[in-house]
């Protein structure tokens, strides 16, 4: 009798543990700009991401001397010069990709989300607050911005040259993320 007693509150142990666990918090769909659960890159994985889809273009397909860095976040006139944004607010970590030579007109951001934060307003305000004019004596033609998960990352520059880097960084984010958006032109 004792034996089927204690078997009868493992049994129900554990289906009440599997109940608990059914009720858990989950991020809809729909938050974090789409994303089923948060989805974000470490900076290692970010810049290697970006590394892979210039690999794939080529270095003569791109402007010289491409540098990928992270943006110290306390630098907020580094911060507002490279993204247009005013805080760095649900934002914990930018990536910045552009020249070191002279003034060209081409720069990829990536903006890596915290957890909780609203993917879709980042990648608002980014698009509308970046600056394509900022280099001097040239400025962007064209602007898009797309989500990685729960990740935002902008491109600008020459038409051509977004719309090669962008399908070249879509194709190498598949696998990486469950969700990827469609590319937003401002």
């Amino acid at each position: 009798m004792k034996r089927n007693a204690l078997s009868l509150v493992l049994v129900l142990s554990l289906v009440m543990a599997l109940l608990l666990s059914a009720c858990g918090e989950k991020t809809p769909a729909g938050e974090n700009g789409g994303a089923a659960s948060y989805e974000s890159l470490s900076e290692e994985d970010a810049i290697n991401l970006i590394q892979s889809a210039y690999d794939e273009i080529g270095a003569e397909n791109l402007p010289m001397m491409m540098m990928n860095m992270p943006l110290d976040l306390t630098d907020m006139d580094g911060v507002g010069y490279h993204t247009g944004l005013t805080s760095v607010e649900g934002i914990d970590g930018i990536i910045i990709s552009e020249s070191g030579v002279g003034s060209i007109a081409y720069s990829l951001v990536y903006l890596r989300v915290a957890e909780g934060a609203d993917t879709e307003a980042i990648r608002s305000a980014i698009a509308d607050s970046i600056n394509p004019a900022k280099w001097i004596c040239v400025q962007a033609d064209t602007v898009k911005t797309v989500t990685l998960g729960t990740d935002v990352v902008l491109v600008m520059g020459e038409s051509a040259m977004v719309d090669t880097v962008m399908s070249t960084l879509l194709a190498k984010a598949e696998g990486s993320f469950s969700a990827i958006g469609e590319p937003v032109t401002k």
